[in-house]
């Protein structure tokens, strides 16, 4: 589940909520433990695609990473 979204960040532009619950991030079953090393080795315009569960539906939300 989503905890926090930064304001104006590619995530929350895309969408992306506090409290979304996230199914797959690039075809992977995130934890919170391998969520910050599933996205280490990406860079700035690299894509990702995030699948959440949300008022019972799934989306796909495709997100383009920028500099923090």
């Amino acid at each position: 589940m989503i905890s926090n979204v930064e304001y104006e960040s590619p995530a929350w532009n895309a969408g992306l909520r506090r409290r979304m619950t996230v199914l797959k991030i690039n075809d992977e079953k995130p934890t919170a433990q391998s969520v910050q090393p599933m996205l280490a080795g990406k860079k700035k315009g690299d894509k990702i695609s995030v699948v959440i569960f949300q008022k019972g539906e799934t989306k796909t939300i495709p997100i383009e990473l920028a500099e923090k």
